[in-house]
């Protein structure tokens, strides 16, 4: 009943601020655009197919599920690619929890960039 309430308010949240969530989306589409590499028409089928995997993913555990952007697409000293390279697929919960968090000095996220050799 909680998360029926929840969505109830999230609605009406959303229709008083329309041209905020526009806004949001726009700029968000924007910085997708900017960060895409003329060469990743080529990778088109292998983004599908990670899409694919998030899909059964989720039919599968009934979790839902994200590809994010490893390296953030914005972020002030970092800014990473929209190619296959730079996506993981985590669930949607942690990936909201986590934001454009990213710890360029973090051992964790250097220690191994081997998949982003083509």
């Amino acid at each position: 009943m909680a998360s029926e309430a929840r969505r109830e308010a999230n609605r009406k949240h959303y229709r008083a601020n329309k041209d905020a969530y526009y806004k949001k989306r726009d700029k968000r589409v924007s910085d997708i655009e900017r960060a895409t590499p003329s060469w990743h028409k080529r990778e088109k089928a292998k983004l599908k197919r990670l899409y694919k995997i998030a899909s059964m993913r989720q039919k599968k555990t009934g979790e839902k599920y994200n590809l994010d952007h490893w390296c953030p697409l914005n972020h002030p000293r970092v800014c990473g690619l929209h190619c296959v390279a730079n996506l993981v697929i985590i669930l949607a919960e942690e990936n909201l929890k986590k934001g454009a968090d990213f710890d360029i000095d973090s051992d964790e996220n250097m220690q191994d960039l081997s998949h982003l050799q083509g």
